[in-house]
């Protein structure tokens, strides 16, 4: 196990030299290679830890001092010391071995038991299971840190799902970063004429953040930004003030660590993602997946929240608002997430093997919402597709996608035989289903969502009820516009549409059209 380890490292902390050279002596007997120093009291021992990486720490608990071994090893415990510590002692108690785990120890040896083969065993088991803990912690802060982005991430990409006005979704993407990548400034910059300016910002005063804003910067001449563009990947500055070719501006405004990522579309670098530190070298190389993570993000936020603002001169309000439901990232959404979980199981498959099982369901999970929320995509993106397909397989792939965005149940009943419906009708009952659900996962909080579509001969009836919290019909925010888009629809197509919500019972959603008014 310690094959790796050309001599192992031990300090004994023990106030008897013949101790010392009794323990020295087995080990002398085994295999192995072993050095062992000998730290005669507690100071001492305290000096040789701080100045040398010794593999594991032997510490007698009768040091002839007003302290003992146990407070030697509770001192080094809370100082942070990752070297294991056993404690040795010629006391047959069992009270004070559990002392010793209570207080950091890994082991407890009965110096009168001890023989050169069993302590060679003891030594090594602690080392390796000290090594194996740490490692695991590690796995755990990774498989933390995983999460804590993925779901910095999908808040960026509700962000984009909920609302497409630019400064909005510039905001949540900075605060975001802020939960995954301490620092004391962020900017997000884009790129106009050669020129990168400041369009959002956080972390800096009113003063600055002005300057900012007024300040452009050509990318051509500062360096930053041009090895940026020409490598299209992160950049990491441990420290500015030695960085020859740092441009920076002539204010108050100091950063002494940086990191920039780009924000890249379409094969371009459009901008740029920048966070600052005060202090030199806090960002490292492990900071710029993160970062461009949320670069990735932001271009297709941006791209988003540049198109819908041309959209706003261009279209009519019913054609913004088809942009602003429309153009959303829910497979990549799925798919990352995917992965997250595929790259985190490797990690717990010997130790936690109830975790993978778990973490296998849902991935299975996922991936068959990514495939119906792919189709679905494919079913609209295709010219005519939403026409010239059936009702009951739109609404089909329409759940099976939504299935992945909640924790709860979605049921689907489809009941009769499906009869031809107007181009319009059909598109705008689809329409008025997938603001339905939308709404539902983003705000009811349900358990439970029920979508029922019954054919009969005189016409057809939709509805979608779930258990979540609801609301009063008669109050909705300005801001929350998915009811009237739907009445929007519905009127459009003569729909009959009936919303009826209970605080804390839940809505229920009515839709119906009637045969009487095909006129085709």
């Amino acid at each position: 196990m310690m094959s790796g380890i050309e001599a192992i490292e031990i300090l004994l902390v023990d106030d008897s030299k013949s101790q010392f050279m009794m323990v020295s002596d087995f080990l002398e007997a085994s295999q192995s290679e072993f050095r062992v120093e000998w730290a005669k009291t507690l100071d001492d021992a305290q000096e040789k830890i701080t100045t040398h990486a010794y593999h594991i720490c032997l510490v007698d608990h009768d040091l002839g001092e007003t302290r003992t071994g146990l407070d030697l090893i509770q001192e080094l415990v809370d100082a942070g010391c990752k070297i294991p510590l056993i404690l040795l002692t010629g006391h047959n108690d069992r009270k004070i071995a559990m002392q010793a785990l209570q207080a950091g120890a890994v082991d407890y040896i009965d110096k009168l038991e001890i023989r050169p083969g069993t302590l060679e065993r003891i030594i090594r088991y602690a080392i390796e299971r000290s090594r194996n803990l740490r490692e695991l912690q590690h796995a755990l802060e990774a498989e933390q840190h995983q999460r804590a982005l993925a779901e910095a991430l999908l808040d960026s990409a509700a962000a984009l799902n909920s609302t497409l006005k630019f400064d909005e979704v510039l905001k949540r993407i900075l605060i975001n970063i802020s939960n995954v990548i301490p620092h004391d400034f962020a900017n997000i910059m884009l790129i106009k004429n050669g020129f990168a300016q400041v369009v959002g910002c956080q972390g800096y005063t009113s003063e600055i953040e002005a300057q900012l804003y007024e300040t452009p910067f050509q990318v051509s001449t500062t360096p930053s930004f041009q090895q940026i563009v020409t490598t299209q990947q992160p950049i990491v500055i441990t420290n500015t003030q030695q960085f020859e070719q740092w441009v920076a501006l002539q204010i108050s405004y100091a950063p002494v660590s940086y990191i920039g990522a780009p924000i890249i579309l379409e094969g371009e670098v459009i901008g740029f993602i920048n966070v600052d530190s005060t202090k030199p070298g806090f960002f490292t190389t492990e900071h710029s997946s993160p970062l461009k993570a949320f670069a990735d993000q932001a271009a297709i936020a941006i791209k988003n929240a540049q198109v819908f603002e041309q959209a706003q001169a261009l279209a009519a309000a019913e054609e913004r608002q088809r942009l602003a439901r429309d153009l959303h990232d829910a497979v990549s959404q799925t798919l990352f997430s995917a992965n997250v979980i595929a790259e985190t199981l490797p990690l717990f498959f010997e130790r936690k093997p109830e975790e993978v099982q778990h973490g296998l369901a849902q991935l299975a999970k996922l991936t068959k919402g990514a495939l119906a929320e792919m189709r679905t995509l494919l079913v609209e993106l295709r010219p005519n597709a939403l026409t010239e397909t059936d009702l009951s397989v739109l609404l089909t792939h329409l759940v099976n996608g939504f299935r992945t965005r909640t924790d709860g149940a979605i049921i689907l009943n489809i009941n009769g035989v499906e009869r031809a419906l107007k181009s319009n009708v059909k598109v705008d009952f689809y329409r008025i289903a997938q603001e339905s659900l939308n709404n539902i996962i983003k705000h009811a909080h349900a358990s439970k969502i029920e979508v029922t579509l019954n054919w009969w001969s005189g016409g057809v009836l939709l509805s979608i009820q779930d258990n979540g919290r609801g609301f009063n019909p008669e109050h909705i925010p300005a801001d929350h516009m998915g009811i009237r888009i739907m009445r929007e629809r519905a009127i459009n197509a003569d729909i009959a549409l009936e919303v009826t919500s209970t605080m804390n019972q839940g809505t229920i959603i009515m839709t119906s059209w009637n045969e009487s008014n095909n006129d085709e």
